[in-house]
């Protein structure tokens, strides 16, 4: 992903956004062909479930479009160790918030 944000370094970011999204719709179209004919594959009973499914699209969609942005105008190695950076906050918050039990050899 990194190598394709830094090959399209002179296109304009909001071209490169058009793009991801259009493949994004083009890999999401049979899961919604498959719930409209079978109403099996995304059943929910809370209506929640859905408020949050449409949340964690949106964080996404910002989070995407902030990595486009910095991989064309960043180095790329600085973005890339800032994403191995994120691993110890992903450890700190199963530990902190989700109480998670790690147990090490």
């Amino acid at each position: 992903m990194i190598v394709y944000g830094r090959a399209l370094k002179n296109v304009h970011y909001s071209v490169v956004q058009i793009n991801y999204s259009f493949w994004g719709i083009i890999l999401s179209l049979p899961f919604l062909w498959i719930e409209k004919v079978d109403h099996r594959l995304f059943h929910y009973d809370q209506r929640t479930i859905y408020c949050q499914l449409g949340l964690i699209g949106l964080t996404n969609t910002a989070a995407m479009t902030l990595f486009v942005f910095t991989t064309q105008f960043a180095k790329p190695t600085t973005v890339s160790l800032l994403r191995y950076v994120s691993i110890i906050y992903f450890f700190l918050s199963d530990i902190l918030i989700f109480k998670q039990q790690f147990e090490f050899m």
